[in-house]
Order: C-alpha cells, then structure tokens, then sequence
C-alpha cells in the first residue's frame, strides 16, 4: 500500500466518524428535547394543582379562625366545602 492509498483510508474512516457522530449527536439532542417538552407538560399542571390545593387550605383555616370568633356555623360549612374540594 503507498502512502495516498493510506491517507485516503485515513481521510474516509474519519469522515465516517464524523458523519456517525453527527447522527448520534442529532437523535441525542432530539430526545433531550422532547423530554424537556414532556417534563413541561407534566410539571406545569402540577404546579397549578399545588396552588389550588394551597388555596384549599387557605380557605379552610380562614373558616375555622372565623368560626372561632362568632361561633357561626356557616363557617363550619364552608370549611367542610373547601376539604371537599381538595
């Protein structure tokens, strides 16, 4: 084998390496980014059940604070409605 027989082999095999490199690098960067797309989807309703339940809860002690001032027993149903909805 002469020297532009190996150096063509050379050049060609790294070509190839490249190629093959930029291929897996193309599905690697599309799979992370269609995760980053599903963790969006997924933690986007989370955060917003989080602050409902937040709410509830805010809602909930209110009730039972102002139950213990007036004695009112719309205040218990009211707190009864609010653990019903979380």
């Amino acid at each position: 084998m002469n020297l532009q027989i190996k150096l063509g082999l050379l050049f060609g095999s790294l070509a190839l390496l490249l190629i093959v490199s930029a291929a897996l690098s193309y599905v690697l960067v599309r799979r992370i980014d269609s995760d980053v797309q599903n963790l969006g989807r997924v933690v986007a309703p989370l955060k917003e059940s989080a602050l409902e339940m937040q709410i509830s809860i805010g809602q909930g002690s209110k009730s039972i604070i102002q139950y213990s001032i007036d004695r009112d027993d719309r205040h218990i149903k009211r707190f009864l409605e609010t653990k019903i909805d979380f």
